[in-house]
């Protein structure tokens, strides 16, 4: 009882409220991707979108993502079900994203299975972003909806960052404590983008005896939000204006976790100050294309204190 009252006094002291989206005196800035097919647009410049806040349009300007450094936060399924090749696939995988970094750019390693483990913090060397991979081994079931809020709640506090958490998990969550609300709520709240990769869909099968969250108690309930894993990431990394990735087998796991970050890099951020909209409270985001061409992916909204 004692180890469950801790439990809930350090999950209350983090909920989403200290996970603020981040604002500057420069403004707000927003990662978006623009794809035309299956393809990103590249060449575009903060003239070619319209940019919507409160439903007011703003003035925006383009800012060159070679100047805005990285923080990344691998988050790394490590349940019985990765054993053999899997695990081997996305240790190499993982790698090569590390190996990907550029100068300036910060990783952080979170491993989950029934339990969480920060294998390495917020830093810039590589070699102990490696040594973290290298060490993790598998065992016990599945808390996915834990490790994706943790991982919210741990983003990089260093300013003027561009901010990436990437999720793998191959199956359905039978650890979690938390509901997927909060989840989706932390999501809303802070100004990572949000990437995901999974196994095919039929991976996270509908299983109603499985444990959907250990507490038995709906934390920061809201109806109409998603239940089971696959629907989850759907969700966060639409919110967050991410995506979600299907790959097929197990050899393909490594190209799918490096091509989430080479797609990250080819982003556009947008910046602006808001104009004739009220500050506090919830702000939804709206960005178009003036010519009407490709398709754009970005967050729904952010909180303004």
């Amino acid at each position: 009882m004692r180890a469950l009252t801790l439990f809930f006094s350090l999950l209350v002291a983090t909920l989403p409220t200290t996970a603020q989206f981040r604002t500057s005196a420069e403004g707000v800035m927003v990662d978006v991707l623009v794809t035309e097919g299956s393809r990103p647009l590249t060449g575009l410049t903060g003239e070619d979108f319209e940019l919507y806040d409160s439903g007011v349009l703003q003035d925006v300007r383009a800012m060159s993502i070679q100047d805005i450094p990285l923080s990344l936060m691998l988050v790394l399924d490590s349940s019985s079900s990765l054993e053999g090749r899997r695990l081997t696939e996305l240790k190499r995988g993982a790698d090569d994203v590390i190996e990907q970094l550029r100068d300036g750019d910060r990783g952080a390693v979170l491993t989950f299975s029934d339990q969480l483990r920060l294998r390495a913090g917020w830093t810039e060397d590589r070699a102990v972003l490696k040594s973290a991979i290298a060490s993790v081994e598998t065992g016990g079931t599945t808390s996915l909806t834990d490790a994706v809020y943790a991982a919210l709640t741990l983003n990089d506090r260093l300013p003027a960052r561009r901010s990436l958490v990437l999720v793998f998990s191959d199956g359905n969550d039978t650890a979690s404590w938390l509901a997927p609300a909060a989840v989706a709520r932390a999501a809303a709240n802070v100004d990572s983008v949000i990437y995901a990769v999974v196994f095919e869909a039929g991976t996270f099968s509908s299983n109603p005896s499985a444990l959907r969250y250990r507490s038995g108690l709906e934390i920061l309930p809201a109806p109409g939000l998603p239940v089971s894993p696959g629907d989850l990431l759907e969700h966060v990394t639409s919110i967050s204006g991410g995506r979600l990735w299907i790959t097929e087998d197990t050899s393909r796991l490594r190209g799918a976790l490096t091509g989430v970050l080479a797609e990250f890099r080819t982003r556009y951020v947008l910046t602006y100050t808001p104009r004739g909209v009220p500050a506090p409270g919830w702000h939804p985001i709206e960005i178009k294309l003036k010519a009407g061409r490709g398709t754009v992916r970005a967050r729904r909204g952010y909180h303004r204190p």
